[in-house]
């Protein structure tokens, strides 16, 4: 995994985020950065080596934030129930929590995982931004 590939696909996001909606609040933003390193971890971590890790986002008619991580592994995201002392296994559950909603769907010989975050009253013209996630070493 690419050590570098959420932190600058959490900045990208949050960047163009606030490009969309300048006088976003910083809990929105960092509600936003927390899914979209859940998402793109999730993708690095359990699709590496099954080709690029493509996030897109855009800002849905009723104004929220719609993210979506495809990756090449087929394997389907499992909610887990760590033990109090595991250091991984929580990122479906605080996608699920942070989230409006979320869910997966396949996608030829990989996945699409995707959520959508609330965001304040506004509404946004449609637009959306995709980037491309590096998953080499």
């Amino acid at each position: 995994m690419d050590c570098g590939a959420v932190p600058t696909t959490r900045r990208w996001a949050v960047a163009t985020l606030r490009s969309w909606l300048v006088d976003l609040p910083d809990s929105y933003a960092d509600t936003a950065a927390l899914v979209v390193s859940e998402l793109v971890t999730n993708a690095v971590t359990h699709a590496a080596g099954s080709g690029p890790v493509t996030v897109d986002l855009w800002l849905t008619p009723r104004g929220n934030l719609a993210v979506q991580v495809a990756d090449g592994s087929p394997t389907p995201p499992s909610p887990r129930r760590p033990y109090d002392d595991d250091t991984r296994g929580r990122g479906l559950t605080v996608i699920a929590t942070e989230t409006i909603a979320w869910g997966w769907r396949p996608d030829g010989k990989g996945k699409f995982v995707f959520a959508t975050i609330a965001m304040p009253g506004t509404r946004p013209p449609d637009i959306r931004c995709r980037t491309e996630v590096s998953t080499d070493n």
